[in-house]
């Protein structure tokens, strides 16, 4: 059996020198297993790198442990840091007009710009449902100073910038990675876009074309998250503030147009209510620019008022009001499978209850639990990080061979928030699955022992970091920190906060939230889901007895 890696060299001496050189250094032996081609080589001399003494006077790397230095290198001589404080510390500036700038330094021949909007689904309740999902495919369209495809193309690409635009239940993201040195033309783009769109007949059409396709997308797709996390809102919330889709309906496609959307950003596009960042940006120079394209603009709105509804909406301040509830959608999942390899047919269900806003002193144990309980699909590659520990592996998916997926998730706003696990199984299996994702929620505050909770705090704050190191995600977490807050609270706080939190604290969270009412979304074939009355009266008395379950008994 040769070494594949030198199966192209003759049998010769140096071949075969060549072939002992891999067995040891590369660590080919594997594909040379033979005693008797092992035997052949043992005699050869190992050869010897002329011109170094330090590489011919090394041991055998393979034998000395990696936690002991090799000898006979020289000795490695290390760069002494000054420490400049709090690498997440941020600036802010505020003008007269309520518009924020805020920066933060990372060093690198790029930069991450944009503006975050205090909009989105949420403020959707006077107008259509589906304009935030509008405003985002419609977002890097021709605008007054860039009028056609070819000219914003040739302006994102001489100056290497990738741009973005991401809506969300509460706020819309205009975003932007560039060389450093060519930030400010840019942001010239984003503010022009952003106060002085377009939005011609033939963009609009493509964009419903864009709509109808995402929204398509989002019903057929074998693992509906996107989907479920959407409906969990409006079972959660109802029709008002969060519960609002953030997906447009169908009957909305047709009706959005220019009026609509300008009208839109004239109630929510105002300097109050916009936060302009910068990571790897001088803040100086920031500030100076903000000024020019923002704060001096007078936006297409104010100067054409003929291109508004006659009568605009005021803002939404509606408070979202938590209350419960189900949502019910049976659909044939049998076959929708999008490749030669048939999908297992599924049934989903969303349990969730409320937890709190990202302003609460209960927030980051809300946080912790999230990490605490962890999840996933039931098959999983493993290795470090991927949580194999958490409780919806270790109670769930590796206990119940029914259980195809269990994930949980925690989502906060300004005003409120939902804790919810995600999961599904087979349709014969969905009354059994109700009832173990119920045993999981009341058995969570027990057992909390110190190792769980350690490891729980080192995942999330490991998650914290490693995320913090992309310039994106620091960009989004401080504008929109200074967006809900006016505020930049410094991860490193954060750390410090984590590390406070004991297993009273996860105690009270979560005996907090199990006092509100449970929120239900059932997706599939539902025959063996049970009524909503009965889940709500077995989790209000703490009895899993009253889910009658097909296979399953609790006592």
């Amino acid at each position: 059996m040769s070494c594949s890696v030198c199966s192209k060299f003759e049998q010769s001496l140096y071949s075969t020198m060549l072939h002992k050189i891999c067995l040891t250094t590369f660590s080919c032996r594997r594909f040379a297993t033979s005693p008797a081609v092992l035997k052949s080589f043992s005699s050869i001399p190992q050869p010897r790198v002329v011109g170094d003494k330090h590489l011919n006077d090394l041991p055998d790397a393979c034998k000395v442990p990696l936690s002991v230095p090799l000898s006979g290198l020289p000795e490695a001589s290390y760069v002494t840091v000054v420490s400049e404080g709090d690498p997440f510390k941020a600036k802010i500036t505020k003008f007269n007009s309520g518009l924020r700038i805020a920066s933060e330094r990372k060093y690198g021949e790029f930069c991450t710009i944009g503006a975050v909007v205090d909009a989105g689904s949420r403020y959707e309740a006077l107008f259509p449902s589906g304009t935030s999902h509008f405003l985002e495919k419609l977002a890097f369209t021709s605008c007054e100073k860039f009028q056609t495809s070819e000219e914003i193309v040739k302006t994102l690409e001489k100056h290497g910038a990738i741009v973005d635009c991401q809506h969300t239940k509460d706020a819309i993201i205009y975003a932007a990675s560039c060389r450093t040195d060519a930030f400010k033309p840019v942001l010239e783009f984003i503010a022009d876009v952003m106060f002085n769109p377009i939005f011609s007949d033939s963009e609009l059409h493509t964009a419903r074309q864009v709509v109808e396709s995402n929204v398509e997308m989002v019903n057929t797709k074998p693992e509906p998250d996107d989907l479920l996390h959407d409906l969990i809102h409006a079972a959660a919330f109802r029709d008002n503030t969060l519960g609002l889709s953030k997906f447009c309906p169908a009957e909305n496609i047709a009706k959005i147009d220019q009026k609509t959307l300008l009208s839109f950003m004239k109630t929510y596009y105002t300097p109050d209510r916009i936060v302009i960042g910068g990571v790897g940006v001088d803040h100086g120079q920031l500030v100076d620019a903000c000024n020019e394209y923002f704060e001096q603009s007078v936006p297409v709105w104010q100067r054409r008022p003929e291109l508004l509804l006659q009568q605009i909406p005021d803002v939404d301040k509606s408070t979202a009001q938590y209350t419960g509830g189900e949502i019910r959608i049976e659909k044939d999942l049998s076959n929708i499978t999008l490749s030669v390899n048939p999908f297992p047919e599924l049934a989903h269900v969303v349990m969730g209850f409320e937890s709190c806003s990202f302003m609460d002193e209960d927030f980051l144990c809300f946080s912790l639990l999230h990490s605490l309980m962890g999840g996933g699909g039931s098959f999983s590659a493993g290795g470090p990080g991927k949580g194999m520990y958490t409780r919806l592996y270790v109670n769930v998916l590796n206990r119940h061979h029914f259980i195809y997926n269990a994930t949980s998730f925690n989502v906060s706003y300004a005003d409120t928030g939902i804790f919810f696990i995600r999961a599904s199984a087979h349709p014969n299996h969905i009354d059994n699955l109700i009832a173990v994702l119920c045993s999981e929620f009341f058995r969570m505050k027990e057992n909390l022992h110190t190792e769980e909770l350690n490891r729980a705090k080192s995942q999330i704050k490991s998650s914290l970091m490693m995320n913090l190191e992309q310039r994106p995600v620091i960009f989004e977490d401080l504008t929109r920190q200074i967006l809900g807050s006016d505020v930049r609270k410094s991860p490193l706080q954060f750390l410090e906060d984590i590390d406070k939190l004991k297993a009273d604290d996860l105690i009270r969270a979560v005996d907090r939230m199990l006092n509100s009412r449970v929120s239900l979304v059932g997706y599939g074939t539902l025959k063996q889901m049970q009524a909503y009355d009965l889940i709500d009266r077995a989790i209000v008395n703490r009895d899993l007895k009253l889910l009658k379950t097909s296979k399953f008994y609790f006592t």
